[in-house]
């Protein structure tokens, strides 16, 4: 295989199924960050044919790997799950209902069953995304942007402007695509040429970022681009060649680098204040000559980085040390703590089969009428998903846990107000529903509208006391908000029902901006030193090099010496 997915050996013959051992670790942020997101992750690489399921539950990381022939792009939806492969598109459809009867019963809160696919034919189809409930991709052999129909290969609907005609050539590998207010907006391109494998002799710095709606570059000068987002009405993608995520400003095209790290990265998804970005290692082929991150490539590491987007800072990692090399896409499942997947091999997943059936008494006009559950007319250019299957929307419309997973991908995808009007949506239907007065919680607090936030956490923790989330959330709140004794309070509660070292230091290192006294001074002095050397004595620890760690800042206006309980804390 080469960067672009295409078989080097010109062979279409699948590879014999053979049996690979992988080997990861992770640090101890990553599958707490998991849990903080109420999420999951799917991670593709192609190279090893696997879709890992990736879940943080009381502190442990929980995964499974399912096989897909040269899986690459992955587009998630909250009822189906869309993955590309070498010849086909399989379609996992939601049976979410199932989730909690999968053994062992109660650990899975959401389940996808594959149900059929789409032959594409060899196209090295590579990021895929719903726009509302049609599916579209970037078909890199052909350099555009297609959907799929059941009659055809694909159907082209958008090409860039320097590329003259469809030809399976792979002219500018053309290879990311970025979804904005339900439609493609953005996409990435290796180069800007129109003849066949035009872009590898400048990929180290012809990459571009190209605007759907104009057809006009937004930027240039990258180095082998991948996985452009619109997020937080801001504009990111990974400067692959280069190890780095970066965000660019629209009217003039100038790009910051938010995070460097230590692969050539490409797949990337965002929750809440976290970046998941997939990282590579790089091959010894032709492919990554030239290429500036060659230049340290035995540095590199395969796996996932988390980023802290307020501060640019890796807090969490996943590494792959034997089995995966490469890692394509990164899909985030908002709302989702453990998803069940059937993929189209559960023998070679070894992994439960699973049979669904109609009930007898629909049975028959079941039989009588089979609606095909993906349909794309290809005149309609941008379809309203609403209307495209009222089917969905009716669902929705009378379910709440659908509300929430739709508000949640809102959310995860930057659409505040939309999400926020959904979650509404869920409480209307569900008012005791802890989860998304949290979640509202949260996509308040990002909107700005703190003092509603407070009040939805105090209302998540009101419907469900053992709302740890929402308890943490409040009690951060709170002290941001000035409530530095109230949001104290909080956090204790916090910490009582599930202990975290994080909670801990904060607890114990939290001071007043101002004091009323002297005497009011020298007792918090005397408070913080004992519980710096009670977590000392406890061996609490937090990994700085995976995660930024709560910064004590009052105590310099003390006007002690704090070498000594700085060595302390250091330790």
């Amino acid at each position: 295989m080469n960067e672009g997915g295409e078989p080097t050996t010109g062979q279409d013959a699948p590879p014999a199924a053979t049996l690979r051992e992988v080997r990861f670790e992770h640090s101890p942020q990553f599958p707490e960050i998991l849990q903080h997101c109420r999420s999951s992750l799917l991670v593709s690489t192609y190279q090893a044919g696997k879709l890992a399921a990736f879940s943080g539950c009381n502190g442990a990381l929980d995964m499974a790997f399912y096989n897909f022939e040269q899986v690459m792009g992955v587009a998630a939806h909250p009822q189906k799950l869309a993955v590309g492969t070498r010849n086909q598109v399989w379609f996992l459809k939601g049976a979410h209902e199932l989730a909690a009867r999968i053994d062992p019963p109660g650990k899975f809160d959401a389940c996808f069953l594959a149900r059929n696919s789409l032959v594409t034919g060899s196209i090295h189809i590579h990021e895929m995304a719903w726009a509302g409930d049609t599916l579209w991709a970037v078909n890199t052999l052909f350099s555009c942007l297609v959907s799929l129909h059941d009659d055809f290969s694909f159907v082209p609907r958008w090409k860039p402007k320097f590329i003259s005609g469809l030809a399976a050539e792979d002219r500018c590998h053309l290879n990311g695509m970025a979804i904005c207010d339900g439609h493609p907006r953005f996409v990435t391109a290796m180069a800007t040429v129109d003849t066949a494998g035009g872009w590898r002799p400048t990929k180290s710095e012809s990459g571009v970022i190209v605007d759907v709606a104009s057809n006009e570059i937004v930027t240039h000068g990258l180095a082998m681009p991948h996985s452009p987002r619109w997020y937080q009405g801001r504009l990111w993608v990974l400067d692959s060649g280069r190890g780095q995520l970066v965000t660019v400003d629209l009217k003039t095209g100038r790009r910051e680098t938010v995070a460097e790290l230590p692969g050539y990265t490409r797949g990337l998804a965002f929750c809440g204040q976290f970046a998941f970005v997939g990282l590579s290692r790089i091959r010894e082929t032709a492919v990554f000559g030239g290429v500036p991150i060659a230049e340290r490539r035995d540095q590199l590491k395969c796996g996932v980085g988390v980023i802290d987007l307020a501060t640019g800072q890796s807090v969490a990692a996943l590494q792959f040390h034997t089995g995966v090399e490469e890692i394509f896409d990164i899909q985030v499942l908002p709302g989702v703590r453990s998803p069940f997947l059937s993929g189209p091999m559960p023998a070679d997943d070894s992994a439960q089969t699973i049979w669904v059936v109609p009930p007898e008494d629909v049975a028959p006009s079941v039989a009588q009428s089979t609606p095909g559950w993906l349909k794309v007319d290809p005149q309609i250019a941008f379809p309203d998903h609403e209307k495209a299957n009222p089917a969905f929307s009716g669902l929705v419309a009378n379910d709440p846990v659908e509300h929430f997973r739709k508000a949640s991908a809102l959310h995860e995808n930057g659409q505040l107000p939309e999400a926020i009007a959904c979650f509404r949506q869920a409480l209307q239907l569900k008012p005791d529903f802890a989860d998304a007065w949290n979640n509202l919680g949260n996509a308040l607090q990002d909107a700005g509208q703190r003092a509603e936030a407070i009040r939805c956490y105090q209302q998540s923790v009101e419907c469900d006391p053992g709302a740890v989330a929402a308890w943490r959330n409040l009690g951060y709140l709170l002290r941001e908000e000035g409530r530095a004794e109230e949001g104290l309070e909080v956090l204790e509660k916090a910490q009582r029902l599930e202990p975290n070292d994080i909670i801990r230091f904060v607890i114990a290192t939290s001071l007043p901006p101002v004091y009323k006294s002297l005497a009011e001074l020298c007792e918090s002095r005397t408070r913080l030193l004992h519980n710096v050397q009670q977590m000392q004595d406890d061996s609490v620890a937090i990994d700085v090099g995976s995660r930024a760690a709560p910064t004590m800042f009052y105590s310099a206006y003390q006007g002690q010496n704090d070498r000594d309980l700085q060595r302390q804390l250091a330790s």
